[in-house]
């Protein structure tokens, strides 16, 4: 702490006013007439402090402008080993939380409902599970201790907008901390700038455990909208990485009925990729799995949500998430015709090893290719496929194509899929190219139907391209006589 710079507040705002004499008086007046002034005014001094004194005693009521802080009971390690978490279906929600919204003027997230029970009926989860109770109730009512009178709060938020060397991180301003940390308003207010998330950034580093209670506690009824402001992310981040399992625990059933509205918000997606990054217990992890559950479609195929699905693939073992796998397969005709879930899908193709999963996938795109064919997105993930899994898998593709090239060529789409596959089996498999391209050559109605535009024109000029020189010579005459025609 002593390596920390001293404050660069104003003088206003942190010195004490200079005491005034309490008289002027000449010399000439009368010694016993003073010191019968003097003794009234200690009188009223007295008097004063020890109204100061009542109000700051601990049975007092803590000052107007300071929140009153209810502190989260204390959790025994033992109700968190859960044994057995694959059968558990999922908490629905965590009993008897009540918060009082504090802040009015966010207006990302709105109406957040924090009330939430648990259905105790639930025989699929373990007696741990059943017991976990957060329970947030005026018992657990403490005053803030030793805090003093507040500083301006209103000179502080100045300071730290305006004041590039502005820092309260040393001994001198632990008062003004803790004050901060007791009061929602102050930290929103902050959270709405630069320097401000910073300043509760640094904040972060110095306070100790029972501090960053008070702290987690105190922003837990606007922690939904925290996540989703500019700066507010970047400090929920940074507070994740500090919290331990049973605080952050808490955190899933406050953002239960705004999940979707944080995840596809493009700074409440950092937020909660924050939180994942932090899971290291089976609970942890089985709560995020309820929450992806919500609505994955829209994670998938969303912007900002996206981001969220590709986390998952890509940090998990395929063993370990078999939710967005089976999602992904049930739903892929759904999926890779958008930008977004055709990205995801491609990180699922690339990182697939079971061969059950494949089949699965492969079966859903024979069932929907009549669709899937047309679509510039989903054409990406049906190349990168074949690629992966090998063109025998997707003989339904080469038969869709050779019984509806004279159709699949007037759209530019399909077209532009059939030259890339016709490429990458000249490259790879030039064999059974050759065997198509003696297909279409003999067919003298196709032949006259792809001389009929220009897309089937275009296409018709790569194939020759890909053909042997017999092929070429048949062609060529068999075109000049449908010209002559």
């Amino acid at each position: 702490m002593e390596n920390i710079e001293k404050n660069n507040v104003s003088d206003k705002g942190q010195k004490e006013p200079k005491n005034k004499p309490l008289f002027e008086f000449k010399k000439e007046e009368n010694i016993d007439a003073i010191n019968s002034e003097v003794t009234k005014k200690s009188n009223i001094l007295n008097d004063k402090k020890e109204e100061l004194s009542e109000i700051n005693s601990p049975n007092s009521f803590p000052p107007n402008n300071i929140e009153p802080f209810y502190s989260p009971p204390s959790f025994s390690d033992d109700k968190l080993n859960i044994n057995n978490l694959n059968n558990i279906n999922f908490i629905n929600d965590i009993r008897n939380i009540q918060f009082v919204p504090h802040f009015n003027d966010m207006n990302i997230i709105k109406d957040i409902n924090t009330n939430v029970n648990v259905n105790n009926n639930d025989n699929l989860l373990s007696n741990e599970i059943k017991n976990y109770n957060i329970n947030y109730q005026s018992q657990n009512r403490e005053e803030p201790k030793n805090i003093g009178f507040l500083p301006n709060f209103n000179n502080i938020s100045k300071d730290i907008k305006n004041n590039n060397n502005f820092q309260l991180l040393n001994t001198q301003n632990k008062d003004q901390i803790k004050v901060i940390i007791h009061n929602i308003d102050m930290i929103l207010n902050l959270l709405t700038n630069y320097k401000g998330s910073i300043f509760l950034q640094n904040v972060l580093l110095i306070i100790n455990k029972r501090e960053l209670e008070i702290l987690f506690t105190t922003i837990c009824p606007q922690i939904c909208n925290i996540m989703c402001l500019e700066y507010g992310n970047y400090f929920i981040q940074k507070m994740i990485k500090k919290l331990d399992a049973q605080q952050r625990l808490r955190i899933y059933p406050l953002i239960d009925n705004n999940f979707l509205n944080i995840a596809t918000d493009k700074r409440g997606t950092h937020a909660i990729q924050a939180l994942m990054d932090a899971i290291q217990t089976p609970l942890e992890q089985f709560f995020l799995d309820k929450l992806l559950s919500k609505n994955m479609l829209l994670l998938f195929n969303n912007e900002n949500g996206y981001h969220i699905i590709m986390k998952v693939i890509l940090d998990k073992p395929e063993n370990q998430r078999n939710n967005i796998n089976l999602f992904l397969i049930s739903n892929v005709d759904k999926i890779i015709i958008n930008s977004y879930g055709a990205y995801c899908v491609s990180k699922f193709v690339i990182n697939n090893s079971n061969l059950n999963l494949r089949l699965l996938f492969i079966k859903n795109i024979q069932n929907n290719i009549k669709n899937l064919i047309f679509n510039k997105n989903s054409i990406s993930v049906l190349m990168l496929s074949i690629r992966k899994f090998g063109i025998n898998n997707f003989e339904f593709i080469i038969y869709e194509i050779k019984n509806n090239l004279a159709f699949l060529s007037l759209h530019p789409i399909a077209n532009s899929f059939i030259g890339k596959l016709f490429y990458y089996l000249k490259v790879n498999e030039y064999y059974r190219l050759s065997s198509i391209i003696w297909d279409i050559f003999r067919n003298d109605n196709l032949i006259k139907a792809l001389c009929s535009h220009k897309n089937g024109n275009n296409l018709l000029k790569k194939i020759m391209e890909y053909s042997n020189n017999t092929q070429k010579k048949y062609i060529k005459a068999k075109i000049n006589f449908i010209k002559k025609k």
